[in-house]
């Protein structure tokens, strides 16, 4: 069993980044290292701050001659 203490999911950057700066937070995007990590009881009672619902770090954007890739956006959309 995985030893989740809390679950955060902010659905701003701002909300996420106060949270983290209050409290230890791991934060998990897809989650492999995270679970993988858990289960090799490598990090046990962990709180999570859960990434997928903060649309600023997800997509693809152009801005003038500069491309933004977001830290959420997936393969399939890079692809």
């Amino acid at each position: 069993m995985l030893d989740i203490k809390n679950i955060y999911t902010p659905k701003t950057l701002d909300e996420a980044l106060l949270l983290m700066d209050r409290k230890i937070l791991h934060p998990m995007a897809g989650g492999t290292d995270l679970i993988v990590e858990m289960r090799n009881k490598v990090m046990e009672d962990v709180s999570v701050i859960a990434l997928g619902n903060i649309v600023e770090i997800k997509g693809i954007r152009m801005n003038g001659d500069e491309l933004f890739i977001g830290a959420m956006t997936t393969f399939t959309e890079i692809t």
